[in-house]
């Protein structure tokens, strides 16, 4: 259904699918199975309520797909994660036609994951989240660079991301919270038993955190590029961000500039963060 009003297109009552979500465990791979790499992808079925998309000529003959726009409002559906193996070193080569959106909304989602290594399914709910700009090279970065997200996580756990100031330092920070998260989502991954935190099995952890994103470097076109020292992913961070805090020997009440922190083999993350040592097991 066209709105010339805002000059977009409604699209209502989707079904957007990839692969089979109906298999059982028996028939997927072991983890320790190495999967082929054109297997190697996230399965979903998806129920869209409603999906608003403004397209552009000029960017899909530019190379940056045809989509501009989109919001999502109302979403059900599921996520089968069990075909993923980790790829040391891969990383996405951007190509002409990925998709590259000038800004993605999204309201009233809810999807079920469904973990390898016999994790057990959860819920994540996404009660609202402005994304000013999504690409497919820099999925993750541009996810971390939201303006704003609300949802629940694990069905119980909370969590929101907005974007605040520093009076004292004088830069844009990105203001990260979430509440009575399961501890065993911290120890997936490799069995389990291969972090810091591998040993604690039952309780709940609330995380609060500031953070504040690295500079992009541009090519001579504008065009953004992804650095060899810039190497960020839900793995790192958990693994070299979040667990180091969680395991820090400062108590002190106040925000620390991650340069004050020891990081094992003076290994510096690109990303800059901030912590309230207030993080409670």
């Amino acid at each position: 259904m066209p709105n010339w009003r805002d000059g977009r297109i409604t699209l209502r009552d989707l079904s957007i699918e990839l692969g089979d979500v109906n298999q059982s465990d028996t028939e997927i791979p072991s983890y320790e199975t190495e999967v082929p790499l054109g297997e190697n992808y996230t399965r979903f079925s998806i129920q869209v309520e409603r999906l608003d998309i403004r397209i552009s000529l000029r960017r899909w003959l530019e190379g940056k797909g045809l989509l501009e726009e989109v919001l999502i409002d109302g979403a059900r559906g599921i996520l089968d994660k069990r075909w993923i193996r980790f790829i040391e070193g891969w990383k996405w080569k951007a190509k002409p036609g990925d998709f590259d959106l000038n800004s993605l909304q999204v309201r009233n989602v809810h999807l079920s994951i469904i973990q390898p290594v016999g994790f057990r399914p959860y819920n994540v709910t996404i009660l609202s989240a402005n994304i000013p700009r999504l690409r497919a090279s820099w999925f993750f970065y541009d996810l971390l660079a939201a303006e704003s997200a609300h949802g629940i996580f694990d069905g119980r756990s909370l969590f929101t991301l907005h974007t605040t100031h520093s009076a004292e330092e004088g830069r844009e920070l990105k203001h990260f919270r979430m509440l009575g998260l399961d501890v065993r989502h911290l120890n997936q991954g490799g069995g389990g038993v291969d972090n810091s935190l591998g040993w604690v099995t039952r309780g709940t952890v609330d995380i609060e955190g500031f953070y504040q994103l690295p500079q992009v470097e541009r090519d001579t076109n504008g065009n953004d590029l992804l650095t060899e020292s810039f190497n960020l992913s839900p793995d790192t961070l958990k693994e070299k961000l979040l667990l180091p805090l969680l395991l820090t020997k400062k108590s002190t009440n106040r925000l620390k500039f991650n340069d004050d922190i020891e990081n094992g083999e003076d290994e510096r993350s690109p990303l800059k963060y901030w912590y309230d040592s207030r993080i409670r097991p």
